[in-house]
């Protein structure tokens, strides 16, 4: 397989941590239902990364954007059940495989996010960052490495609530763009992580 192609987390975090803390406080006004949630999902676009051409003279790539993604976390439902915030922690990852080898795309991201839920829909969005972005390769296609920076961007979503909005539990399906770039640490490189995706998740 043929293959082509100092971070200051604490200032790049702040902006998490206050729109997290404005959100639960504006929240705690009422009585709020805390619980887990889970969400698995994907999303695609953004720059290209690596290229691959493979033997058989077909091509793979690899995009800022792209990846299968999955994340855990908490819901605050208020007690109108009209306003949700909702905090997860998960990974974000692409691969290119071949039987002499492999590159992966992956990072974790952390959302902070806020919806209105109304009728059977609920719609919002956030802030979103993205812990340790790399690429790693080996075998065949070692050499293609990247390390980027942490990166803060945002989330708009709207999903439909399979359970209904006047529900405290159940499952959601729906849509998301984030809006994200990276850059490759060290400076230089700056790609473009905007992606567009789809995503089912659930609240206990």
């Amino acid at each position: 397989m043929q293959l082509d192609g100092s971070d200051n987390v604490r200032s790049r975090i702040a902006p998490l941590i206050a729109f997290s803390g404005l959100a639960i406080a504006s929240a705690s006004a009422q009585a709020l239902d805390l619980s887990p949630t889970v969400k698995v999902g994907y999303e695609a676009g953004g720059d290209e990364l690596v290229v691959a051409t493979f033997t058989s003279g077909s091509t793979e790539n690899v995009k800022a954007g792209t990846g299968i993604l999955g994340g855990i976390g908490v819901s605050l439902l208020n007690e109108a059940k009209n306003f949700e915030i909702e905090t997860t922690i998960g990974v974000k990852a692409d691969f290119i495989n071949a039987k002499n080898g492999d590159v992966t795309w992956i990072r974790y991201p952390v959302d902070v996010l806020a919806f209105y839920r109304f009728w059977k829909l609920r719609v919002g969005g956030g802030i979103t960052y993205h812990l340790n972005p790399k690429v790693t390769s080996s075998g065949a296609a070692a050499g293609v490495d990247q390390t980027y920076d942490a990166a803060l961007g945002y989330v708009i979503q709207a999903d439909f609530l399979i359970s209904g909005a006047e529900e405290s539990k159940g499952a959601y399906l729906g849509v998301r763009f984030t809006g994200m770039d990276y850059q490759l640490k060290g400076g230089g490189y700056k790609a473009n992580g905007d992606s567009v995706g789809v995503q089912f998740g659930y609240r206990f």
